[in-house]
């Protein structure tokens, strides 16, 4: 499964992916969405609640993602270490 940390800088948001949840499944959680279950559906290619779609290319460095009404929303890998910033738009 997906590991780490991904930033999109269109959406000013970051995707971490955590190793397990309830069930003991992969998670990701992009910007302050909840944490969404992964679901492994081809070589590089998951679903997140079955309906958001993400997809790794360039040797896992970029992450695509798509769901209804967004195509190849494009997240590149980050360090672990690297937090995200202290102003959310819309919150500020």
């Amino acid at each position: 499964p997906p590991t780490g940390r991904y930033f999109s800088p269109e959406l000013d948001a970051f995707a971490t992916f955590q190793p397990g949840c309830a069930d003991g499944g992969p998670t990701v959680t992009i910007g302050l969405s909840r944490a969404r279950p992964l679901e492994q559906v081809g070589p590089g290619v998951y679903l997140a609640d079955r309906w958001l779609t993400l997809r790794f290319v360039d040797a896992g460095q970029t992450m695509l993602v798509s769901a209804v009404g967004a195509r190849r929303v494009r997240f590149t890998a980050v360090p672990p270490q690297t937090a995200p910033g202290l102003a959310i738009r819309g919150l500020t």
